[in-house]
């Protein structure tokens, strides 16, 4: 893997037990990182971690992500991106809210 896209990151990935599952990572090319919830570590991602509420990806320089969500909606995060996944109190069942913070996204979007 290449370098860390921020300074701080966790030596040993957080395992997260609970949480409301909302998508996952399906493939991954290059750099990708995870901030986990209340952390300001990042996380390096590998292909198949589940995403869950509150979290933020972000890719690096020449590389890539395939989010896949629970309504089978896709995203792909192109290079230099982030991406928060979000909820509100009354969204249940498949419903989300994703933020660009910054950089490009393709959206597949399913009824």
């Amino acid at each position: 893997m290449t370098g860390s896209l921020y300074e701080a990151v966790r030596p040993d990935p957080i395992i997260l037990i609970e949480g409301t599952k909302i998508a996952s990572l399906d493939k991954l090319q290059g750099s990708v990182q995870v901030r986990h919830e209340d952390h300001t570590l990042w996380d390096y991602a590998s292909k198949g971690d589940i995403l869950y509420k509150n979290e933020v990806i972000a890719t690096g320089e020449s590389s890539k992500a395939l989010i896949s969500f629970n309504n089978n909606s896709t995203l792909i995060l192109e290079p230099n991106t982030q991406l928060a996944l979000t909820m509100t109190e009354e969204d249940k069942g498949s419903s989300f809210v994703v933020t660009l913070l910054k950089g490009k996204i393709k959206a597949g979007i399913k009824k």
